[in-house]
């Protein structure tokens, strides 16, 4: 036991920011002042989130610099990883911003589910038609679900990062920060 005050990080951003801004609007007083008069856990703690915050940001900026390139050299594979890799990383950060992704994760909480759900999709297996766009063009449903289903997964999407990242931009495209630093050109 440390025989001090402890408390979550976010608990403390949420109970002292609306202080904060309404003494700053009401009182009139200056937020340095405000920040000397915190207790030093509440200080450590409110650093901590704008630590977090930076690092959202700074990953957000990445991740549309990284796609904004990866537009331009759609050819380039080490690019469109990189993109790939940043928009992955941006969603990992994201969880902890947005409350959508919040209930995207408690839709999905196992990984076990969306076995169970590829395998509703077993009616597929015996459509003879082939895949007509995406890493698995040309293919038959049977042998996608060969290749998903099998170690060798990996080895044969990281050929294909530019589809991979299509699907992962798409789900990091609502964020405010990736939004603000993405190309106009989206819109």
């Amino acid at each position: 036991m440390t025989e001090e005050t402890e408390e979550g990080y976010w608990r403390t951003t949420f109970r002292i920011m609306p202080q904060l801004v309404m003494a700053a609007i009401n009182e009139k007083k200056p937020l340095l002042q405000q920040w000397n008069n915190l207790d030093e856990f509440e200080k450590a703690n409110l650093r901590r989130w704008m630590v977090d915050l930076a690092f959202a940001i700074g990953v957000s900026l990445l991740a549309a610099t990284l796609n904004n390139l990866a537009d331009d050299d759609e050819e380039d594979w080490a690019l469109q990883f990189s993109a790939y890799m940043a928009n992955r990383t941006m969603l990992e950060v994201k969880a902890f911003w947005n409350p959508v992704e919040a209930v995207e994760l408690l839709k999905s909480p196992a990984a076990g589910i969306n076995q169970l759900e590829s395998l509703t999709s077993i009616v597929k297996l015996t459509d003879p038609d082939p895949i007509e766009r995406g890493m698995y063009k040309g293919m038959t449903h049977a042998e996608k679900m060969l290749i998903k289903r099998s170690f060798l997964r990996h080895f044969y999407e990281v050929q294909f990062p530019k589809d991979k990242n299509s699907w992962m931009e798409g789900k990091a495209k609502d964020g405010v920060f990736y939004k603000f630093f993405r190309d106009k050109k989206d819109k």
